[in-house]
């Protein structure tokens, strides 16, 4: 049986590792005083390695600076971070000619690629969680604006630009997923439209099921045809990403909680088990970065590398499990993925945590602590997270 002193001393390693290790590094390093915004490409210790911005990473820290400013009582130095991010979006990443972003800018905004997903996802989620810290309405406008844009190419109502494969059309899981978890940020930030999201959000979590969840395959394809079509006989229909699916996990948990849908949970946990399955590294440990659903080499190099994303999704998916179902097993998973954290990927000497690991858990050289695709996002996510999950646990005696 699980004690509360046990859930207590992790209660207490991972409020550390938030304050002590992980949001300090990116309050010293990352913010623009000169122009705005957040630099996100540092060296292990906190050397800026390119001063090029990244529209997700703008949206990705408002969204974390607001959110341990709601959680942990309101941080004027957090709101100021989040507040000249999402000032610095709107002044530089909006495309004045379509409804899409800027994918990257320079420091001083001048705009070098479009975007690179069909989204703006982040936009969405930063302006959000800052105008529930502040109550300021040009943010919630922004994060319904860019909401509803999201869902209008959710649904094909917007098509800007040559479509990424000439043939074989394709619908991810990701734009569903991520979709998912939009629905939850609005619904609690924009009270007057509560039940619309509560409707998107149950719209999204079946069409997981309906379309990339394939109970045969024992997976979730990342790419399927426009009706859940297997392309097998292509790279990236056979395409599986086991971190991508553990987010999904805790999302449809949660999900499962806010609509009181028993069935979310039920599938939350065969989903599970489909990505530990094929994802543990039973030699090494750790989660694999992606596998291949027949078995074959998949067509990514970094196929068998660890990423620092990944094992946070799965600490944030066994211990959401946990709580909702009360299920031992799920605990014992958190503890291994919280010890694989601790053991691989924490930096101490430095601050935060190491991006990228080789098979045998060992950090890739030079170390990266930063990048386009890394920011203060995930980590901080899974520590704020697991902290709630486990003081709701407490509470409930």
């Amino acid at each position: 049986m699980i004690t509360k002193e046990q859930l207590k001393d992790k209660q207490e390693l991972i409020r550390k590792e938030l304050t002590v290790y992980s949001l300090p590094f990116w309050v010293k390093y990352g913010p623009d005083k000169e122009n705005g915004g957040f630099f996100t490409c540092l060296a292990r210790d906190g050397k800026i390695t390119s001063h090029d911005k990244n529209v997700w990473q703008q949206g990705r820290a408002a969204w974390t600076f607001s959110r341990a400013s709601n959680q942990y009582g309101k941080n004027e130095e957090y709101l100021a971070i989040a507040k000249s991010c999402l000032d610095f979006m709107d002044k530089y990443f909006y495309c004045p000619d379509s409804s899409g972003c800027y994918y990257t800018t320079s420091a001083d905004g001048t705009p070098l690629r479009n975007r690179r997903y069909p989204d703006d996802t982040f936009c969405v989620s930063g302006n959000a969680e800052y105008y529930r810290a502040t109550g300021e309405e040009h943010y919630l406008e922004n994060a319904r604006k860019r909401f509803r844009i999201y869902v209008d190419r959710y649904h094909g109502l917007i098509n800007e630009g040559e479509p990424k494969f000439l043939q074989r059309p394709t619908r991810s899981f990701g734009s569903a997923m991520i979709a998912l978890d939009l629905c939850d940020i609005m619904r609690l930030s924009d009270k007057e439209r509560t039940e619309e999201y509560l409707s998107q959000m149950s719209e999204f979590a079946y069409d997981i099921f309906k379309y990339n969840y394939k109970e045969d395959l024992g997976c979730i394809l990342e790419s399927v045809g426009p009706n859940g079509e297997f392309y097998s006989d292509w790279t990236v229909g056979r395409k599986v990403n086991p971190g991508h699916g553990l987010e999904g996990v805790w999302f449809l948990a949660k999900a499962s909680e806010t609509l009181n849908d028993p069935y979310l949970l039920e599938m939350a946990e065969k989903i599970y088990r489909c990505c530990l399955n094929v994802g543990w590294d039973k030699e090494y440990g750790g989660i694999l970065m992606f596998v291949d659903a027949l078995g074959y080499p998949p067509e990514e190099y970094e196929h068998d590398m660890k990423f620092w994303w990944v094992i946070d999704e799965a600490i944030c998916s066994a211990i959401t499990l946990y709580f909702m179902t009360g299920k031992e097993e799920y605990y014992d998973d958190f503890e291994r993925f919280l010890d694989y954290y601790f053991t691989y990927f924490a930096d101490h000497e430095y601050g935060d945590c190491y991006g990228y690991l080789r098979r045998d858990g060992k950090p890739t050289e030079p170390i990266a602590k930063g990048n386009l695709y890394k920011g203060p996002f995930h980590t901080p996510r899974m520590l704020m997270h697991t902290d709630d999950i486990i003081g709701r646990i407490l509470a409930k005696g």
